[in-house]
């Protein structure tokens, strides 16, 4: 799967990077496939269909990292570029700690 996250961020990277293809879209659609990925993860019946599950999610995950970043760069003006891009890693953080501890819980 980590593999597969530094792939998506290349491959996702070159898309963004590309004039006549929206970001916006790009990242819906990395959204979409990793959330229809996982509700189907309850279908996995064997090894390899847990393995394709961890290729596509692990590609849409960093795919969604790389979007996100440009998304929070671009969507704001050139001189509030840093604070935007500062709140969206700090949320994202904040998320990313409390999630475990709140999981674990119930």
């Amino acid at each position: 799967m980590g593999i597969n996250i530094v792939i998506g961020r290349f491959v996702c990277g070159f898309l963004c990077a590309i004039k006549s293809l929206d970001s916006w879209y790009i990242f819906q659609g990395v959204l979409f496939i990793n959330g229809v990925s996982t509700m189907l993860v309850n279908l996995t019946t064997s090894y390899f269909s847990l393995a394709a599950y961890a290729l596509v999610f692990g590609f849409c995950d960093g795919a969604m990292a790389t979007v996100r970043n440009i998304q929070a760069m671009t969507c704001v003006d050139q001189r509030q570029a840093a604070s935007s891009l500062g709140f969206t890693l700090m949320i994202g953080s904040f998320t990313t700690l409390i999630g475990p501890p709140i999981s674990g819980k119930w």
